[in-house]
């Protein structure tokens, strides 16, 4: 199976916007976004929690385990920026293990990303769904 990461047009918008008050972590984003999507062995194993260190840009991949409580396939996704620094942004992605397609959507401030019952969680699911991602039971 080929696995691939889209990225919705909402998350685009998101990373779009972000450049315009945080170039560096929109910047660091969107590079780690593109590597994975030329990286068939990292997306193969990327639902797998655990920090990828040694990957540029390093990055550490989450269950967020308040949507799979609801049956979402959503990870959050911290990544780190030149410095070393954690971005203060998460990138939200959804899988659909059928068809090992990964979905960015939703890149959120950390302070907001894990709110259950926000409007940006909501969003989150109304994305989910709109992708076709199954939920499961």
């Amino acid at each position: 199976m080929l696995f691939e990461l889209v990225i919705t047009p909402e998350a685009q918008d998101e990373i779009d916007r972000l450049f315009e008050h945080d170039e560096d972590s929109a910047a660091e984003l969107l590079l780690l976004i593109e590597r994975l999507q030329e990286d068939q062995p990292e997306l193969e194993d990327l639902c797998v929690p655990g920090n990828r260190f040694r990957y540029d840009p390093s990055f550490e991949v989450k269950k967020f385990e308040a949507a799979l409580q609801r049956g979402k396939n959503i990870y959050t996704v911290r990544y780190n920026l030149q410095d070393g620094s954690l971005a203060p942004y998460r990138l939200l992605i959804g899988y659909h293990s059928q068809n090992g397609t990964y979905y960015a959507l939703q890149v959120a401030p950390r302070k907001g990303a894990y709110e259950v019952g926000s409007e940006g969680f909501r969003e989150l699911f109304r994305r989910y769904e709109q992708c076709g991602i199954p939920t499961y039971k």
